[in-house]
């Protein structure tokens, strides 16, 4: 007889694998491998904290439209705020609450220095590339 095993384990979007870190599971090894180099940021001293998984509610008109969760949050030394998007494989709805968020990031972000940066596969950068905002 044939023992068949089922998994409860979610597959991730566009067979992106999901990596374990520092007893957290990132959606990606790419966020993944962005955690382990923030951690070795903070002990050279360029970045102060980090917080993946920050969420952001998108109001258009002050109407709630929909949650977007970037990335990661990350203070910086200097002290400018990075919201940092991780970003593989761009799908149709993460453009549209992208769009959203680089129109509306300066009321997002108020009181902060802020900066919106997207790292993508392409992007040879370690930094990402600065997205401006309106």
């Amino acid at each position: 007889m044939t023992k068949v095993y089922f998994s409860n384990k979610r597959k991730n979007k566009y067979n992106a694998k999901s990596k374990k870190y520092n007893g957290r599971y990132y959606d990606s090894t790419l966020e993944a491998n962005y955690a382990e180099q923030l951690d070795w940021r903070i002990k050279i001293g360029e970045v102060v904290s980090w917080e993946p998984q920050y969420r952001f509610d998108l109001r258009i008109n002050g109407v709630h439209w929909r949650y977007y969760k970037i990335d990661f949050r990350v203070e910086l030394s200097d002290g400018f705020v990075e919201y940092v998007e991780i970003k593989g494989f761009p799908t149709s709805e993460w453009k549209q609450k992208w769009d959203v968020t680089k129109i509306i990031f300066h009321d997002l972000t108020k009181g902060e220095n802020a900066r919106l940066v997207l790292n993508d596969k392409t992007e040879k950068e370690y930094y990402g590339r600065e997205v401006e905002s309106n």
